[in-house]
């Protein structure tokens, strides 16, 4: 999903969204996993990672099939709040990081 691997610059919202999940990329642990438009970080066999609903959803976003974008939060993330009542630090940059690109969209 790197702009680089595009052949012809892309102007637009395309463009933006390229950057942010470049800069998502670069913040370490990925927390938050964007699906839609033909598109998905994650993929089917994840359900572990990012739960049952997200890799189907992921799954069907790969295959072609119509899913609106958006976005889950790892499990991990959940069992860190739920041991010690906050969450990761580094989540809130990468949950707007997630909620820009469904914007986008």
């Amino acid at each position: 999903m790197k702009a680089a691997k595009v052949g012809k610059k892309v102007n637009g919202p395309e463009t933006r969204i390229f950057e942010l999940a470049e800069r998502s990329d670069q913040m370490g642990t990925k927390y938050a996993y964007f699906f839609g438009s033909g598109k998905a970080d994650g993929q089917g066999n994840s359900s572990d990672l990012l739960g049952g609903k997200e890799a189907n959803l992921a799954e069907m976003a790969r295959m072609g099939v119509s899913v609106p974008p958006g976005f889950t939060i790892i499990t991990n993330a959940c069992n860190i709040y739920l041991g010690n009542q906050s969450y990761p630090k580094e989540l809130e940059a990468k949950y707007e990081v997630e909620i820009s690109k469904v914007i986008l969209l």
